[in-house]
């Protein structure tokens, strides 16, 4: 099973790496790199240019020369190529499609904050009866305010 390994356990990712490779161990420093992106709408024109922290689009897992991207959940190899294999897939069209996809749905801008933007995927929906038991409840609440107004008058 796959287990994601935090910045403290370098010691852990090493010991995993030197199983398979000689070459190209983890190195969480290479979290700490900005890649620009850029990417085109339909008609060809550019249309925004992201700076994103490679440590916000990758976790180190329990896999010899493996990472996993955290916006599409792919594993990587980067056991040849090094940091030039995250970067070559933060650059790849289906981690774009998914990011053109998610900054098209953000409703707000990013003021007073850095120039470094943070996309994440949306991990969790609430279920459906979570949903239909609050709206229940805010029906329910609304209710027993207009009787308690009503009585008053």
């Amino acid at each position: 099973m796959m287990r994601k390994l935090k910045r403290d356990e370098t010691v852990l990712a090493r010991e995993i790496d030197q199983q398979k490779y000689k070459k190209n161990l983890w190195r969480f420093d290479w979290l700490d790199e900005v890649v620009s992106l850029s990417w085109k709408d339909e008609k060809g024109q550019k249309t925004q240019d992201v700076k994103l922290k490679v440590g916000d689009a990758f976790a180190k897992i329990n896999l010899p020369g493996k990472a996993q991207c955290t916006l599409c959940n792919d594993v990587i190899n980067y056991g040849s190529n090094g940091k030039t294999a995250l970067k070559s897939h933060l650059k790849s069209n289906k981690r774009l499609t998914i990011l053109k996809t998610q900054s098209g749905n953000q409703s707000l801008g990013s003021f007073g904050t850095d120039k470094v933007r943070t996309l994440k995927p949306h991990r969790h929906t609430p279920p459906l009866s979570l949903s239909l038991s609050l709206s229940l409840s805010l029906s329910l609440f609304l209710l027993l305010i207009l009787s308690l107004s009503v009585k008053l008058i």
